[in-house]
């Protein structure tokens, strides 16, 4: 799932960068992956994004891919029980940010890192 979105990013990236985030809290684990590439549309993000076979028609023809990965994507992520969610501006970039719930405050009692026994 990571390993498509981090791919992804970096596709669509033809000047810039990408930057992957990893951060938390007690409740998510939550990852970033932000680029400068050439962005999506709002129209292309509400009604085809996650769907099968889903291109945005401005993609040039150099850029390889069937149109599944960000729908493999949304479903692993829904399998986690978690979300993914993206903020993108055409030219301007993308960042999409999955939180995958994390059951670390009701075993914060019984994880004890580092201990040796």
């Amino acid at each position: 799932m990571f390993a498509n979105l981090i791919d992804n990013s970096i596709k669509y990236t033809e000047k810039g960068g990408v930057v992957v985030k990893l951060y938390g809290n007690e409740f998510y684990v939550l990852i970033d992956v932000v680029d400068t590439g050439r962005g999506m549309s709002k129209t292309f993000i509400d009604t085809q994004l996650y769907k099968k076979f889903a291109r945005e028609e401005n993609v040039s023809t150099n850029v390889d891919g069937n149109g599944l990965g960000m729908y493999f994507v949304k479903e692993v992520v829904e399998l986690h029980k978690g979300k993914i969610s993206v903020v993108s501006e055409q030219g301007k970039g993308s960042t999409f940010t999955v939180a995958i719930p994390t059951k670390l405050k009701e075993q914060s009692s019984e994880v004890k890192v580092g201990e040796i026994k």
